[in-house]
C-alpha cells in the first residue's frame, strides 16, 4: 500500500524489518510517500505495525491507504513442468519468494534453458529427454531458492509465525531434494545457448 512519510523520515532509506508476524518493507517513492509491503500469513498490516520498532516511526499511521493489494508470495513449483508437447515457463512454472530478490536471475536462466530446449528439439533431440532435463534443472533451481529462503527466515524471529514458516520450508526442501535425487545425473549441459548431450 502507499503511505505518507513522516517529516522526520529519511526519504532515501529503504527499511526492512521483521516482526513477530512477518516482514515489513518501506520503499520511499519520493520525499512525501512510500510503498509499504507487509509479508505474513493472514495477519493484517495494522497488526504488524503494532509490533514495528522502525517502520512505524517513519510513516503517518493515519495515512494508511484503505486500498491494499493482496497477493500470494509463497514459493511455488508447478507439477508437472512439461506436457507431451509443451513446457511451462515463468510464473506458470515457478514462483519465488520476493523476500530473497532472486526471481529475475532465475527467470533469465530459465529463459536460456527453455530456448536451448527448443533449439535441441528443432535439431532432432528426443523431446522426452529434453523435457526431463528441463524439469530437473527447474527443480534444482527451486531447491536452491528454498535453501536461500531458509537462511532469510531463520533470521526473522522465534515466534510461531517464524517457526511455522521454517517448518514449511524444511518440508519443501526435503521434498525437492528427494525429487532431485530421483531425477539422477543430467543428460545435457548448457553450452552458451545450446544443450550438449553428456
Amino acid at each position: 500500500m502507499r503511505v505518507d512519510l513522516d517529516t522526520a523520515a529519511d526519504p532515501h532509506a529503504c527499511i526492512i524489518e521483521s516482526t513477530g508476524r512477518g516482514w515489513l518493507f518501506l520503499l520511499p517513492l519520493n520525499h512525501q510517500s512510500a510503498s509499504l509491503i507487509a509479508v505474513s500469513t493472514g495477519t493484517g498490516v495494522d497488526a504488524q505495525l503494532e509490533q514495528s520498532r522502525l517502520i512505524v516511526r517513519s510513516i503517518y499511521i493515519a495515512s494508511l491507504d484503505a486500498s491494499r493489494a493482496i497477493f500470494p508470495s509463497a514459493p511455488r513449483l508447478h507439477n508437472p513442468l512439461c506436457g507431451n508437447t509443451h513446457l511451462l515457463c515463468g510464473s506458470a512454472a515457478t514462483a519465488f519468494d520476493p523476500v530473497c530478490g532472486e526471481g529475475v536471475g532465475h527467470a533469465i536462466r530459465e529463459a536460456f534453458l527453455a530456448s536451448a530446449v527448443v533449439h535441441a528439439m528443432h535439431d532432432g533431440e528426443p523431446t522426452s529427454g529434453l523435457f526431463t532435463h528441463y524439469a530437473a534443472r527447474l527443480r534444482l533451481g527451486f531447491l536452491r531458492h528454498l535453501e536461500l529462503c531458509r537462511s532469510f527466515y531463520s533470521s526473522g524471529g522465534t515466534t510461531e509465525f517464524w517457526r511455522s514458516e521454517l517448518e514449511l520450508l524444511e518440508h519443501g526442501i526435503a521434498a525437492m531434494r528427494s525429487q532431485c535425487r530421483a531425477a539422477g545425473e543430467p543428460s545435457y549441459r548448457l553450452n552458451g545457448t545450446h544443450l550438449i548431450r553428456i
